[in-house]
């Protein structure tokens, strides 16, 4: 069993349907079972790192602001 860092770039399978409609660009976070991994591909840059914390940090609300 591997545990990947935070960043990891990893390859797993991604199902697509089998449609010939144009696919709009849109953002997707989602976790995974480790085991769906097929390969480890390397990890984000520092400069990549920071800016995926900036556009998470406008999309999730800090845990103080829940309360």
């Amino acid at each position: 069993m591997n545990a990947f860092d935070s960043f990891s770039v990893v390859r797993v399978p991604f199902p697509f349907t089998d449609r010939q409609a144009q696919k709009r660009v849109r953002l997707k976070l989602f976790t995974l079972d480790e085991r769906l991994v097929l390969s480890s591909l390397g990890a984000l840059s520092e400069v990549d790192r920071v800016a995926v914390i900036a556009q998470l940090a406008k999309l999730l609300p800090h845990p103080t602001e829940l309360n």
